[in-house]
């Protein structure tokens, strides 16, 4: 903060503990893959079959889009611009759809705590002449295209507009100005009841954002906001500390008259290995370096403790950081890192909600759009590819949900410590073993134990067939 405003010769340093903190929390919120689950509305048996296909299905769709990098931007936006923006859609290749969206090209009315309860909501979009006339059609794209329409700002390689897509529950309207482009009922939800997953329609937007105090789906303060002023302390003293010490750290030198003239003093530089000639300059009572100033401790305390503060309101500590400072014991790191995690926790909750209406609503769109049979292709857990064939019809009264801290950043040495405890007490089986050790291949692991198992049991040669 405030470099720019720096001239000449003093400390331009910096100390980014907010860009520390974001980036060490948003890998541990996004560790792992959501762990999806769909409970089914009833207890038959095929009400629970065609739960687990749906909870399959949403599965491999979490993987085929890439939902764990866009999870890393939702929460850095989430952070740095207050809220994070998802939005859900039906895509060019017949299948569901999920893109983060900027926050700053999304308007929302003041009040309202959720997408549903919204009034409107208004994106802005940047569309090429091509784009429009396969949106809109040739006749209005020449229309948006006409002279004094606004022009885009953030264009690179082609002519642009900006348009704005407003979105109610039941409706969707495309529009540049006065001039409505495109306007239809939510393409989203059927006038067939029997095709929807929601009794109502709704917007395909998810936001989230943390601290809200009140009537608003926008908090009223932010992490970054919080920790400013602090950021701003530990820049300056920084900036005081280097200052100092380039001054104390080359302290004038004082030469008497009598060894040289002032021209010689002047081409003298304060290089390593300096040579002096002169006139008594090796008795050392006519040629000396002044003592050097000392940098006040009270502005190194003030740093540690613009620090402390800072870890200690964002919840970020060295210890989750990686770092280590000082004496440390383990159970004490150990407390630490639990303290931190459950701020880290908070962020996770969010993105679980998240994820929760994603599901949700693919829920909707695989309802009313998978009118034929689909094959997929899935990984199970044990490693093994499988079909799994899925239609539209099969989606009753479920509901799809992302299992708590499933993204989260699990201990792995104490998972694996568990599942061996628990195998050696015989109260898991070898396959969950496999599974908390993360054993790479469990197929192959364990056809080996099969038949290592086996050739133990054969008879010895020459041993009668005796064990």
């Amino acid at each position: 903060t405030g470099v720019e405003q720096i001239f000449g010769k003093r400390s331009k340093s910096v100390e980014n503990r907010i860009w520390m903190a974001t980036e060490t929390m948003i890998p541990i919120a996004t560790s792992n893959l959501p762990d999806i689950v769909v409970k089914p509305g009833a207890e038959d048996e095929l009400s629970q079959m065609d739960a687990h296909d749906l909870q399959d299905v949403l599965a491999y769709h979490f993987e085929r889009l890439g939902i764990q990098e866009k999870s890393e931007r939702f929460l850095r936006d989430l952070i740095v611009k207050r809220y994070g923006v998802f939005k859900m859609s039906w895509g060019s290749d017949d299948d569901v759809e999920v893109k983060v969206v900027d926050p700053k090209r999304i308007r929302i009315p003041r009040f309202g705590k959720c997408v549903y309860d919204l009034a409107f909501l208004i994106e802005e979009l940047e569309v090429s002449y091509g784009q429009s006339v396969e949106l809109f059609g040739k006749a209005k794209a020449d229309e948006l295209f006409a002279e004094g329409k606004k022009e885009s700002e953030t264009k690179v390689r082609m002519k642009t507009r900006v348009i704005q897509e407003v979105w109610t529950n039941d409706f969707v309207a495309h529009r540049s100005g006065n001039l409505i482009l495109k306007q239809e009922a939510n393409p989203y939800f059927s006038k067939d009841t029997s095709k929807n997953f929601f009794t109502t329609a709704r917007k395909p937007y998810v936001i989230k954002s943390l601290f809200e105090t009140e009537e608003s789906l926008i908090g009223s303060t932010d992490y970054v906001q919080q920790h400013i002023s602090i950021q701003d302390n530990l820049n300056t003293r920084k900036r005081q500390i280097e200052d100092i010490s380039n001054k104390v750290a080359n302290p004038p030198l004082l030469v008497d008259s009598d060894v040289m003239s002032e021209e010689e003093a002047n081409n003298i530089s304060n290089e390593p290995g300096l040579i002096l000639y002169g006139k008594d300059a090796a008795k050392g009572d006519k040629i000396r370096f002044e003592q050097p100033g000392q940098i006040p401790n009270y502005l190194f305390q003030d740093l540690d403790s613009s620090r402390s503060e800072f870890d200690n309101i964002w919840g970020i500590h060295s210890t989750t950081r990686g770092e280590r400072q000082g004496k440390e014991t383990l159970g004490g790191r150990q407390l630490l890192r639990e303290a931190d995690l459950g701020r880290v926790d908070m962020l996770g909750r969010q993105l679980e909600r998240a994820l929760d209406e994603i599901a949700e609503y693919w829920t909707q769109l695989i309802k009313m759009f998978y009118t034929e049979e689909k094959t997929f292709t899935i990984l199970g857990e044990d490693g093994v590819r499988f079909v799994k064939n899925f239609i539209g019809t099969k989606v009753g009264n479920v509901k799809p949900m992302v299992k708590s801290g499933s993204t989260l950043k699990q201990d792995e040495y104490a998972i694996q410590q568990l599942g061996i405890l628990l195998w050696q007490n015989k109260a898991i089986g070898i396959k969950t073993l496999y599974r908390m050790i993360k054993i790479p291949n469990m197929q192959q692991a364990l056809a080996d134990l099969q038949e290592t198992q086996a050739s133990a049991t054969q008879p010895a040669s020459g041993q009668g067939g005796q064990v």
